[in-house]
């Protein structure tokens, strides 16, 4: 689809000027991450929609506009999660208070959970990957099960408050153990219901999307004026562009949370699991 080829020289000229520091272009050097992940997205959803003939901007374009405006609420969540624990700090933004800062920053935000939902789409349509994840041991986890995984969700935010130097992994996994319990307590096993029948593409799907979609805001990240750093000096090993390498595994479990968030968004504003439109083809 056109809007493909679109999203591929938008992709380009965003990363040409976001690694760049052209003088005309200093007033909006700051402002790259939103074109960059539009460009991507357009490109995703295009791709998707050719191999499959199922996208979400093709299909239900409300939808995926929807799960933008759900992505600015759900990544200042972590952002809240990170005054506990104080991972990361932003570099080359310039607000002269808390009312610019909150818009510079709502609007890339908006891109998280569209961009981790496309690529899973994408992904659901290699055979590869999305037969792979079928056969596999089935889970019929019950409300007690989801009541032992809302306490470990909120013993792991717990302790991330209470000992904010161990605090890394805990924000990660907390938030998925408590969407996925709570469904359960609920009665509905929702995004997870495949699980019932082996099939683990709900749960390999999202969390390889993340894991690239990490590598490539991390990539993207590293040379422009407008990023973050890492402030977790108990984590060992090298670095790929700003992040420590074992961080990249805390990309599995926030690709979970952010398939439950969006499943949770697409259940209330079309009565279908984001699965309809993702994973089954």
């Amino acid at each position: 689809p056109w809007r493909g080829w679109a999203g591929l020289g938008l992709l380009a000229a965003a990363w040409v000027l976001a690694w760049s520091r052209f003088s005309w272009f200093a007033p909006w050097q700051a402002h790259t991450f939103t074109p960059l992940w539009t460009g991507l997205l357009l490109v995703a959803d295009a791709a998707w929609q050719a191999r499959s003939g199922a996208a979400l901007l093709g299909r239900r374009p409300s939808l995926l506009a929807a799960l933008a405006v759900l992505s600015a609420g759900f990544w200042w969540y972590f952002e809240y999660l990170n005054t506990f624990t104080g991972n990361w700090i932003y570099l080359g933004v310039e607000a002269t208070g808390d009312r610019e800062w909150f818009w510079q920053a709502t609007l890339p935000f908006a891109t998280v959970l569209p961009a981790v939902v496309t690529v899973t789409g994408l992904l659901g349509t290699l055979p590869a990957l999305a037969d792979g994840a079928r056969g596999w041991p089935a889970l019929r986890p019950g409300r007690r099960s989801g009541l032992a995984l809302l306490g470990a969700g909120g013993l792991a935010l717990g302790l991330a408050g209470a000992w904010p130097w161990a605090g890394t992994a805990w924000i990660w996994i907390g938030p998925a153990l408590v969407l996925w319990g709570a469904g359960l307590v609920a009665g509905d096993a929702g995004w997870f219901r495949d699980l019932e029948h082996g099939d683990w593409r709900c749960l390999f799907l999202p969390a390889t999307a993340a894991v690239l979609c990490g590598l490539l805001w991390e990539l993207w990240n590293v040379h422009s004026l407008a990023h973050w750093v890492y402030r977790v000096p108990w984590v060992p090993g090298p670095r790929l562009f700003e992040m420590p390498l074992p961080g990249y595994a805390g990309y599995v479990p926030f690709g979970v949370t952010c398939a439950l968030a969006a499943d949770l968004g697409a259940r209330v504003l079309t009565g279908r699991t984001l699965g309809a439109w993702t994973t089954r083809r």
